[in-house]
C-alpha cells in the first residue's frame, strides 16, 4: 500500500491488488486535460477508465469555456472527488466581472463566450474554479 492513496470513488479493489511487479506495486494514473465544457466526450473517457481502473485520476486545467455543459463537466469532477488545478480558463473566467480582471479581458464584445460561461456558472461551481490551485504536488511513498 502507498501511503498517500488517492480515493477516486471507484472500488477498484482486486485490481489494485493485481498490480505487483517484481515485489513492487504498480501504480496508473490518468490526467485528463482540455475538456472545455465537453461533456460527452468527458463521460466516455469516464467509461474507459471505468474499464481501465486507474489508481487515481487529475485534472489538469481548461475544464470550461468552448461548449455549454461547463456546470455538468465541473459537477462530474467533484462528485469523483478527482484533484484538480486550474488551467488558464478557469484563471480567466473566475475573474471576469471583478477588479482583478485583465483589462483585455474586460470587454464583453472581445470575448463573448468567456463572459457567457462566466455568467452561466453556477454560484458553487464559480466558487470552486476560484479555489483551484495553480499546482499540485503528488507524493508516493512505500508503506
Amino acid at each position: 500500500m502507498w501511503r498517500n492513496e488517492i480515493r477516486c470513488g471507484w472500488g477498484y479493489g482486486e485490481r489494485r491488488a493485481q498490480r505487483v511487479q517484481n515485489g513492487y506495486r504498480l501504480m496508473r494514473l490518468a490526467f485528463l486535460a482540455y475538456i472545455h465544457g465537453n461533456l460527452p466526450a468527458l463521460e466516455a473517457v469516464v467509461a474507459d477508465l471505468r474499464a481501465v481502473a486507474p489508481d487515481g485520476v487529475y485534472l489538469l486545467g481548461d475544464q470550461i469555456n468552448r461548449l455549454p455543459w461547463n456546470n455538468e463537466v465541473l459537477d462530474l469532477g467533484a462528485a469523483e472527488r478527482w484533484p484538480a488545478i486550474y488551467g488558464n480558463h478557469e484563471w480567466i473566467i473566475s475573474r471576469i466581472g471583478t477588479p482583478e480582471c485583465p483589462p483585455a479581458f474586460a470587454q464583453r464584445s472581445r470575448f463573448p463566450g468567456m463572459w457567457w460561461t462566466a455568467e452561466t456558472l453556477a454560484p458553487r461551481n464559480l466558487s470552486a474554479i476560484r479555489m483551484l490551485p495553480a499546482e499540485l504536488l503528488l507524493n508516493f511513498y512505500p508503506a
